[in-house]
C-alpha cells in the first residue's frame, strides 16, 4: 500500500477544494459549493484516470480571517478509491479594490483503498498562497500555489480558476490544477452568503 499512497499525494493537490473565492463586486469568503473533479495521474508513464465529487464550505469570521472545510471522493482506474477531508483557516488582505492576496493552512485526513491491496489512511497538512482578481463584475480569475504533506511524502502544485457570476449569489467555475505527475479539471457551482 505504500506505493499506492505515494502515487496519490499529488492527487490531493488536485482534489483539495478549500480555496477562497469572491462574490460579485466584493471579495467575500462565505459560501457553500458542490463540484466534480476529473484527474489524471502519470504513474511510470501510464495514465491512471479518476473522477468524483466534492463539497466545500467557507465562512468569513472577521474582516480578514475565514474558516473552511471540504470533503471529496475520487474513484480511479484499477478499483482505487480516494476519500479526503480537509479543515482549515485562512487570512486575506486586499492588494487593490479588485485583488486579494490570501493564504490557508489546513489539516487533511485521507484514505486510499484498492480491493486487492487493501486500505491505507493518514493525516497531514496543506498550505496555499494565492491571488484573486475580479476582471469584471461577473468574472473572477484566481491562482494559487499549494503544498501538501501526507502519506510520508510531499508535493507542490499550481491551481488556476475562472469563475462566472450569474448574480450576487450563484456562480460557476472551471479550474485546472497540476503537479509534477498529475493534472485535473474541476467544474463547480457555488452559493455565496
Amino acid at each position: 500500500m505504500k506505493l499506492l499512497s505515494k502515487l496519490f499525494v499529488p492527487a490531493f493537490l488536485l482534489s483539495i477544494t478549500f480555496q477562497a473565492q469572491a462574490q460579485v463586486q466584493t471579495l467575500s469568503y462565505s459560501f457553500v459549493e458542490l463540484g466534480y473533479n476529473d484527474t489524471t495521474l502519470d504513474f511510470n508513464g501510464s495514465d491512471v484516470d479518476g473522477d468524483g465529487f466534492y463539497g466545500a464550505a467557507s465562512y468569513e469570521v472577521s474582516n480578514s480571517i475565514f474558516i473552511g472545510a471540504s470533503i471529496g471522493s475520487l474513484s480511479y482506474d484499477f478499483d482505487i478509491d480516494q476519500d479526503v477531508f480537509e479543515l482549515g483557516i485562512g487570512a486575506h488582505t486586499p492588494l487593490s479594490r479588485q485583488t486579494d492576496l490570501y493564504g490557508t493552512v489546513s489539516y487533511l485526513d485521507a484514505e486510499v483503498s484498492q480491493r486487492i491491496l487493501g486500505t491505507t489512511d493518514d493525516s497531514g497538512y496543506a498550505l496555499a498562497v494565492g491571488i484573486r482578481h475580479l476582471l469584471t463584475d461577473t468574472l473572477e480569475i484566481s491562482g494559487a500555489i499549494n503544498y501538501v504533506d501526507i502519506f510520508n511524502d510531499d508535493s507542490t502544485g499550481l491551481n488556476l480558476e475562472a469563475r462566472y457570476y450569474f448574480g450576487d449569489v450563484i456562480s460557476t467555475a472551471l479550474a485546472y490544477a497540476t503537479t509534477d505527475n498529475a493534472d485535473g479539471l474541476s467544474l463547480s457551482i457555488r452559493i455565496n452568503f
